[in-house]
């Protein structure tokens, strides 16, 4: 039986594992969490469930970093640098910021998966090309024939 205390982190780890079934994590996988609040939290135990090889979790906060570590992550860092590899089959990014999709892409290996979990105040996903034309004035601009 579910108690009260207990319901309200149903819906946080039901977005962890739908991510999941977008992108499973197997054995032996280099996993990475970008974003360690309670639904970067609980993605750490469920890719911990797929027995990969190394979670790496990349929170700035070092009370967060703590608790990623208590959660099964392997390693926990402030900020990427350099000493990082970038190399990991799967990362999972759940802050929803533009540094944090962008730390996703650059710890990603060609052919690995990047899963969004964070929700953005701002799509920043989208073509600069999209987002110039959906600007108030790209439909005069686009009338007097001038660049954007």
């Amino acid at each position: 039986m579910i108690t009260d205390e207990q319901v309200p982190l149903l819906e946080p780890l039901q977005i962890c594992l739908h991510a999941d079934t977008l992108r499973p994590t197997r054995t032996g996988d280099r996993v990475a969490v970008v974003g360690c609040g309670p639904i970067g939290l609980f993605q750490i135990q469920v890719a911990a469930l797929g027995d990969p090889s190394h979670i790496l979790a990349v929170e700035p906060l070092a009370h967060r970093r703590q608790a990623a570590l208590a959660a099964g992550a392997s390693a926990a860092v402030a900020t990427l640098d350099d000493s990082i590899d970038h190399d990991f089959d799967v990362v999972f990014e759940a802050s929803g910021t533009p540094e944090a999709v962008n730390a996703a892409v650059n710890l990603c290996r060609p052919g690995g998966t990047v899963v969004l979990l964070g929700i953005p105040e701002e799509d920043s996903t989208r073509s600069r090309r999209r987002q110039r034309d959906e600007r108030p004035d790209a439909d005069a601009r686009a009338a007097l024939g001038a660049g954007a």
